[in-house]
């Protein structure tokens, strides 16, 4: 029994060790990608920035699509939690649209991690790759996310009836992807300013 019980443990810090390592790989990843663009992120820099061996993302990985899928999933996350801390705040009366968008500027703003995706997204429209298909995945989810909002929204009356919910949450998404386009190309851009704005439309 009490070899059983070892061998748990063991079982367990080797799970938590493969998740450190991980973790730290996709981190490593992101912030390559963020200080050197897309060209420098090669298995050998982010094997040196993570402080592990290059052998061990190829073993991660697989590959530089393995790779990015998972930093994609990575962001995902991250974004998504904004999100869902923008919508838990909403009071009474409140736009849960407005929340949503809220959330998104917070994530830019805050999220050391989040000028990543964007430098992935413009590596995979520019140079025509595969990893294209990972990026309208995560679009269409966001997208059916906010046509859910926009539904809920027309029920409690705070927006027509007749807006189809799919192209208004579309828009919404536009909003947001265009906003962090023009972020990350310009740091400088207000978004104090975009926010006050954007709580004066919502209302």
């Amino acid at each position: 029994m009490q070899q059983m019980e070892s061998s748990g443990r063991q079982r367990r810090t080797q799970a938590e060790r493969r998740q450190e390592s991980q973790q730290g790989l996709i981190e490593a990843a992101a912030a390559v990608l963020i200080e050197q663009g897309y060209q420098a992120a090669t298995f050998e820099r982010i094997s040196e920035r993570a402080g592990y061996s290059a052998s061990l993302v190829t073993s991660r990985f697989g590959s530089k699509d393995g790779l990015f899928v998972a930093i994609i999933e990575f962001l995902r996350v991250r974004l998504e939690a904004y999100f869902t801390k923008g919508s838990a705040t909403v009071a009474a009366g409140e736009s849960r649209i407005g929340a949503v968008v809220e959330g998104f500027l917070s994530h830019l703003e805050e999220d050391p991690f989040a000028k990543a995706y964007y430098i992935l997204l413009a590596a995979a429209i520019a140079n025509h790759m595969p990893e294209q298909r990972h990026f309208i995945a995560m679009h269409d989810r966001m997208k059916a996310r906010l046509a859910a909002i926009v539904c809920t929204e027309q029920q409690d009356g705070a927006v027509p009836s007749e807006l189809d919910p799919e192209i208004f949450g579309q828009m919404i998404g536009f909003f947001q992807l265009g906003i962090a386009m023009q972020y990350q190309l310009d740091p400088a851009t207000d978004i104090t300013r975009i926010r006050k704005v954007l709580q004066q439309l919502t209302r």
